[in-house]
C-alpha cells in the first residue's frame, strides 16, 4: 500500500514539474493555477445545479463603476463579481444605482 501511495505522488509531483517547465511557471505558481481551475471547475458544477442569483443589495462603487456580487443559490456565498462600468449597463429595475457613477 505504501509504495502505491509513493508511486502516485511521485507520478503526480513529476506531472506537475513537466507541467510548470514546459509553461515557464516555478512549481508553487504551477500548484496554485491546477488548484484554482478545480474550484472554478467546483463553483460552475454548483452554479449549474442549485443556481445563483445577483445580489444588488451589496453593490459597491469601485474604480472603473459599480461591482456586484454573484451568489449561489444553495448557501449564499459569493461565486464572482459582475462589474458595470457605465449606467446604460444597469438593468432599469436598478437605474437608481447609477448615482454611484461618477459625473
Amino acid at each position: 500500500m505504501k509504495a502505491s501511495i509513493v508511486r502516485r505522488n511521485k507520478r503526480r509531483l513529476s506531472y506537475l514539474l513537466r507541467l510548470s517547465v514546459k509553461n515557464d511557471l516555478l512549481l508553487a505558481d504551477t500548484i496554485s493555477l491546477v488548484r484554482q481551475s478545480a474550484k472554478l471547475r467546483m463553483d460552475r458544477r454548483l452554479e449549474k445545479r442549485h443556481g445563483s442569483y445577483v445580489d444588488w443589495d451589496n453593490a459597491e462603487k469601485f474604480v472603473v463603476g459599480i461591482t456586484v456580487p454573484v451568489c449561489f443559490c444553495h448557501n449564499h456565498q459569493t461565486l464572482s463579481y459582475r462589474v458595470y462600468t457605465s449606467a446604460s449597463e444597469l438593468p432599469i429595475n436598478y437605474a437608481y444605482l447609477s448615482s454611484l457613477f461618477d459625473k
